[in-house]
């Protein structure tokens, strides 16, 4: 089947015609709508789509001598054939008029609408809906579908065992990914479309390859092997939960069915790596996102990044980070048409991949970007560091938190008053200010279901009273300084954490900031379930996951009281692990102080930190 589209219409009377008089159709009786484009399938059927009030589409289809065939997709679906059907129609080769950019993208715009009509009708029909195959049982073909799907979440050699290939730098270096066939031969995957949710469907460059495999959230596995030509997705048993719906299922075959020759050409004369963003996490912002871009860069290769509407980009600017994307962001994605467009016009061959380590590279970037922001607070605490201990307390008040914070930073600030002859200041961080927003903030996990209080999240008030509170009951402590930072931009933060001797703060995203970014020494408290059994609780502090990086302080689990999630200022519904907790005073004021660095010791090792950190943002600087 051959697809021919077009938006450049002539009206003549009640009729609506292509400029080569080749596709006609009648012009809708209908107030306020009109047609937009006519698409031609094969010779088979003409579809009218049309453009009504408000943006409206909606679309008609015509027999090939004009006559009217169906109103909507259910009824074109269920007219009668002679031989196969819409759904397994198989596009040749696509054409539009004069084939520029605009036209190719009102192509590919009209025939994804025409999909997601055509997916929502067929999910609703027993007949054409996808069939869902769970397990392998004692079917042959199930089988060996499902042994081909262990296959391709198996970890690459040399991976740790629980990061599948999904997730490192070889599915890049190898532009997709590869197994053996269920049927014998090589099955390979290597043309890939986003969709939100951080989900993606695979295809083979082979035409004539019917299999297609769907990624889930966090690209950590496949879920499913869609065989087109059987109209069966032999999955996993989550897949519906991770957002692969009837109508999504039907919607991945008919992108294969109808697009797939455009995607293979856009494929080809692509140059750059598609990376998707959509966190507004801190954590996965910097762990997933800004990894995964600084991985492809490592390899050599052009990255373009395209962010959906949900990722606020918490940290700074991806384009601020990597100044050598320049033109090469595209932001406010919403679905995954734009994506579609991007992958047919060849701007990017996007990958499934989302990076787990942070490098010392990246860090680097990081930490010089913040200085170079913050230049008034860096030269301060470069002063401050001369005279005094600098420690940084890291608040934590939504959930997961301690219940008597503030008594037991009181008791860590007068424990620090009774060592004499030192001086210490005390930075207290919390939220973040959001870049480029007015009033905006970096949020935790779920904190937009808080209401705000004014101006200021009510977490964000929570803060400012504590360390009001802080202040008045430390005043009468000569030697300890104490310098607020809340609510400060992410710069500020990530400044302070470069300049610490020790921080101490929750188990929670504030880690990204003072271990992935800055890899400062520190010391952790958390709840006993969090301390004792949390299977992630080291992903701050191994190699594993950032390079270079130094182990934190762990407050021992045994000597933690768990309580429960009855005086969370954010509930996380469906959440583990959110129960607060308590912890004696003085033992964790005595905690903290057993890990400040030795005062000799100390300023030797801040010097030669800050210095490497200079350094290399000089360097930096220079090749820029």
């Amino acid at each position: 089947m051959i697809i021919r589209h077009t938006r450049r219409l002539q009206r003549s009377g009640e009729a609506v015609a292509s400029r080569d008089g080749r596709l006609v159709a009648p012009a809708p009786t209908e107030p306020d709508w009109d047609v937009l484009g006519l698409i031609d399938l094969g010779g088979r059927v003409t579809v009218v789509a049309l453009l009504g009030p408000n943006d409206a589409r909606a679309f008609r289809f015509l027999n090939p001598d004009g006559t009217p065939l169906a109103s909507c997709a259910a009824d074109f679906l269920a007219a009668p054939w002679d031989g196969a059907g819409p759904l397994d129609w198989q596009a040749e080769a696509l054409h539009t008029d004069d084939g520029d950019a605009s036209n190719t993208r009102a192509m590919i715009e009209d025939l994804h609408l025409l999909i997601e009509a055509l997916a929502r009708a067929a999910a609703a029909s027993p007949e054409h809906a996808v069939r869902v195959v769970t397990g392998g049982g004692s079917d042959p073909r199930a089988q060996a579908m499902h042994a081909a799907l262990a296959r391709l979440n198996a970890a690459p050699a040399g991976a740790p065992p629980h990061l599948p290939e999904l997730v490192t730098k070889a599915i890049v270096a190898r532009g997709g990914q590869e197994t053996a066939h269920p049927d014998g031969g090589d099955l390979r995957f290597s043309i890939y479309l986003p969709m939100p949710g951080f989900r993606f469907v695979g295809y083979a460059a082979d035409r004539n390859e019917t299999l297609c495999t769907l990624i889930g959230k966090n690209s950590r596995l496949a879920l499913a092997l869609l065989d087109v030509r059987a109209n069966t997705a032999y999955a996993r048993p989550n897949l519906g939960s991770i957002g692969f719906d009837a109508a999504t299922l039907v919607q991945v075959r008919l992108w294969r069915q109808y697009l797939l020759p455009a995607l293979i050409d856009g494929a080809a004369r692509s140059t750059r790596v598609g990376v998707v963003f959509e966190h507004a996490h801190i954590s996965h912002a910097i762990w997933n996102e800004l990894a995964a871009v600084d991985d492809v860069l490592s390899l050599g290769r052009a990255p373009a990044v395209f962010l959906f509407a949900s990722c606020n980009e918490p940290i700074s600017p991806v384009d601020a980070v990597f100044p050598e994307l320049a033109g090469q962001v595209y932001r406010g994605m919403e679905g995954p048409l734009p994506l579609l467009q991007a992958a047919v016009a060849g701007a990017a061959t996007f990958l499934p991949f989302r990076s787990y380590r942070v490098s010392q590279r990246l860090a680097d970037r990081l930490a010089a970007l913040a200085r170079s922001a913050e230049p008034a607070l860096d030269a301060r605490l470069t002063e401050a560091a001369r005279r005094a201990t600098i420690v940084l307390i890291g608040l934590r008040l939504e959930n997961r938190q301690w219940v008597r914070q503030l008594d037991g930073y009181v008791a860590l600030i007068r424990r620090l008053g009774r060592r004499r002859g030192e001086r210490f200041l005390v930075i207290v961080d919390g939220h973040n200010t959001l870049a480029g927003t007015a009033g905006g903030y970096v949020e935790s996990y779920c904190e937009s279901l808080v209401p705000a209080e004014g101006t200021v999240p009510s977490i964000v008030r929570k803060e400012l009273d504590l360390i009001g509170a802080l202040r008045a009951r430390v005043a009468d402590v000569s030697n300890v300084e104490l310098l607020p930072l809340v609510p400060c931009s992410m710069g500020a933060s990530l400044v302070a954490a470069l300049h610490t001797d020790l921080f101490v703060t929750h188990f929670g995203a504030g880690l990204a900031k003072y271990k992935w970014v800055a890899n400062a020494p520190g010391c952790v408290i958390s709840s006993r379930s969090v301390l004792s059994g949390k299977d992630d609780l080291r992903i701050y502090d191994t190699e594993i996951f950032r390079e270079n990086v130094s182990a934190c302080h762990y407050f021992p689990a045994e000597r933690v009281t768990d309580l429960d999630t009855s005086t969370n200022a954010l509930h996380v519904p469906g959440s583990r692990e959110r129960e607060d907790f308590d912890l004696d005073l003085e033992e964790f004021a005595g905690f903290v102080e057993r890990n400040l660095p030795e005062r000799r010791a100390a300023r030797p090792h801040w010097l030669r930190r800050l210095t490497l950190f200079r350094t290399r943002a000089a360097t930096d600087a220079a090749r820029l």
